[in-house]
């Protein structure tokens, strides 16, 4: 901020609103994809049925969307946002590797066949 108020002068207001629409939109893209991610594990049965059911209407899985929003909540009860961050950022890189190492044991399993 006070570089955009020394190189952008008057202009530098415009600095916060931008990253409260970039934060904004990075929320609403996380909810929406990690929402789609759990619909599509329950339609292929790794997680309960229940998961799977779509909103009607507007095409969107409302039940996992629920489930996550909920979750989130709770997880921000115990604590403030700064706890809740440092939870999402410890689990999204723990899946990430599990990602990661789940492409490498697959990629050897079929290396092999």
């Amino acid at each position: 901020v006070l570089f955009a108020d020394r190189v952008l002068g008057a202009a530098a207001k415009i600095i916060p609103v931008a990253v409260m629409v970039s934060t904004f939109g990075a929320a609403n893209n996380s909810i929406f994809s990690k929402s789609r991610l759990v619909y599509a594990a329950a339609r292929d049965r790794n997680l309960p049925d229940v998961l799977s059911y779509i909103q009607v209407n507007q095409l969107t899985p409302l039940c996992a969307m629920t489930v996550l929003v909920t979750f989130g909540l709770i997880l921000l009860v115990p604590g403030d946002i700064s706890t809740l961050m440092n939870y999402i950022g410890f689990l999204g890189a723990f899946f990430q590797f599990c990602i990661f190492s789940s492409l490498i044991v697959f990629r050897y399993k079929t290396m092999k066949d």
